[in-house]
């Protein structure tokens, strides 16, 4: 189960959050071959914030990239499938320039299979 945790500043324009997390959540579980309801997207809005000294309010298309959180249980090439499909509907849906999503990931262990496990 992946779980998508997004944070981005006002987009200045009407753009439906729930529909873009259900198309992420479906780009998702068609790129892992899993179901789409084991995919989950969450969204938080800032109020703003600074990369080095350039502060905005509003979400540019060329600058302060939505900041991506990934958290699952897959293999590093899944991962990086759940990070390709997410960037492109973020790019595509909210108008953003190609490249200007921040994504990290973290790997998610069950009981029994993690580091010390």
């Amino acid at each position: 189960m992946p779980l998508i945790e997004i944070h981005i500043l006002p987009l200045g324009r009407a753009v439906e959050l729930d529909g873009v997390a259900q198309r992420i959540n479906a780009a998702v579980a068609a790129a892992l071959g899993a179901r789409v309801d084991a995919t989950w997207t969450t969204w938080r809005t800032l109020d703003g914030y600074a990369v080095g000294p350039a502060v905005a309010d509003e979400q540019p298309a060329a600058s302060h990239p939505p900041i991506v959180h990934v958290y699952a249980r897959r293999s590093v090439e899944e991962l990086d499938r759940i990070c390709d499909v997410v960037e492109a509907v973020l790019v595509e849906e909210l108008g953003l320039d190609p490249g200007n999503v921040f994504i990290t990931v973290q790997p998610v262990f069950a009981p029994g299979d993690g580091p010390s496990g």
